[in-house]
C-alpha cells in the first residue's frame, strides 16, 4: 500500500479525511486491508450496487465491516459522515456518479 503517511499525518492531528474515488480502485479492498494498518475506514455507498462483493465481505471475511458502511441517500447520511470525520476517521466515497438524477456537471478538482 502506498500513500499511507499523508493519511497518518492527517489522522494524527485528530482530523478525519474524505477519500474521493472514481471507480478506478476499490474501496472494498481498502476497507478490508485498513484494519490491519490501523486505519478506521468508513465507506459511503449504495449497497445494492455492490451487493455481491458486500455480501462476501460482510458475511464471510469480517462481519464488523458492515458497521463501517454509510448508506448513501438516507436521512442521516451527512450526519454520519460528519461524525466519522469528527472522530478522526477516514470516509471514502465515489465521486464519479450522479445520485438520484440524470443530470451531471463538470467540476475542476485538480488543476495543473
Amino acid at each position: 500500500m502506498r500513500g499511507l503517511e499523508p493519511l497518518r499525518r492527517t489522522l494524527s492531528k485528530g482530523r478525519g479525511c474524505l477519500l474521493l474515488g472514481a471507480h478506478l480502485g476499490s474501496f472494498e479492498l481498502l476497507r478490508t486491508l485498513a484494519p490491519s494498518h490501523g486505519l478506521p475506514v468508513n465507506v459511503v455507498m449504495y449497497e445494492e450496487n455492490a451487493a455481491n462483493i458486500t455480501g462476501v465481505l460482510n458475511a464471510r471475511l469480517d462481519p464488523l465491516l458492515r458497521e463501517r458502511i454509510i448508506v448513501s441517500g438516507e436521512l442521516d447520511t451527512m450526519l454520519r459522515i460528519a461524525e466519522c470525520l469528527s472522530r478522526g476517521e477516514l470516509v471514502g466515497m465515489l465521486g464519479d456518479r450522479p445520485a438520484g438524477s440524470e443530470k451531471d456537471g463538470h467540476v475542476p478538482v485538480l488543476r495543473a
